[in-house]
Formats: C-alpha cells, structure tokens, sequence
C-alpha cells in the first residue's frame, strides 16, 4: 500500500493511467485521459465500425475497470469512460 500515499499526493494522474491502458487493454483503441475537477476523463477511440455493439462496449469498460482497479485502491479515484468510433 506504498502507492496509495504516492497516489494521494499527486493531482494529476493523466499520464500513469494512460501507461497502465496502453501496456493492458489489448485492443486497436487510441486512449485518451484528462484530468477535470477531481475526475479522469478516459476517451477511447475505436477505429471503425465492427465495435459499435453494445455488449462490446460494456466488454471494454469493465476490462478497463479491472485493469485499475489491479493499480489503483477501490474509491481511490473517481474516473469516467467515454467510447468513441471512428472510420479509417
């Protein structure tokens, strides 16, 4: 529990989260983090439309949950998942 304290003393953690997603989800998605008023902001863009399925989308959500929930304590960030689609 050495990086809770870490994590509570930093403000911004855009660039770590954005590590831990590109090493983890394994999918062709180019992901984005913001940090805004005390919340990250994930967008993820998806390219193409094969995708666009609902169950797929709930899939990535909680692929990305459990990936920070394994580097982050449960309720010790609040963040957000937006999934975007675009055409090649």
């Amino acid at each position: 529990m050495g990086d809770f304290l870490y994590i509570n003393v930093m403000k911004d953690l855009s660039n770590y989260i954005l590590s831990i997603l590109d090493d983890n989800i394994k999918l062709e998605v180019d992901v984005k983090v913001q940090y805004d008023k005390g919340i990250y902001l994930i967008k993820m863009y998806v390219k193409g439309g094969r995708l666009t399925n609902s169950i797929i989308q709930k899939h990535i959500k909680i692929a990305t949950d459990e990936v920070l929930d394994t580097y982050f304590p449960k309720g010790s960030i609040q963040y957000k998942i937006n999934i975007f689609y675009y055409l090649a």
